[in-house]
């Protein structure tokens, strides 16, 4: 799919609702050099490969409003500073969270994690902006 663009640092795609439902193809941990991984509505399923969501460049992640399931992987990305996962059906703790020292935004809500807030979310010294609203032990405020 994306054979000779090995210099690629950005994807953007958003709202091909029409496309068949497809995994996030494993092949973009070859582009060592992503920055920005942006695929919304999009019809994506599955989960997120450690190899991909660990890529050491990658500072902004947004997979919002597709089908994507299961728990996201612990992996040591200190390059990522915001992620976007609303709107899937991500299962399992937040725990991952502790892998991104630098993370500034986390958006989960809308997806089904389970457990508690982890005390390791104390040391992201960067965070900013921690949105969620289906997280069991959090008061819905709307």
């Amino acid at each position: 799919m994306f054979k000779g663009y090995t210099s690629l640092i950005s994807i953007y795609v958003s709202s091909a609702k029409d496309a068949e439902p497809r995994k996030l193809p494993r092949e973009l941990s070859l582009f060592e050099r992503m920055e920005n991984l942006v695929i919304q509505n999009s019809q994506l399923t599955g989960s997120i490969p450690s190899d991909v969501i660990g890529l050491s460049n990658l500072k902004h992640i947004d997979l919002d409003k597709n089908s994507m399931k299961g728990a996201i992987p612990p992996v040591d990305n200190h390059a990522l500073e915001r992620l976007d996962i609303n709107f899937n059906e991500f299962s399992g703790s937040i725990e991952f969270l502790s892998g991104f020292p630098n993370l500034i935004e986390a958006h989960l809500d809308n997806n089904m994690f389970n457990g508690t807030i982890p005390s390791e979310l104390g040391q992201l010294t960067s965070l900013r902006k921690f949105f969620t609203r289906t997280f069991p032990g959090i008061a819905d405020t709307s």
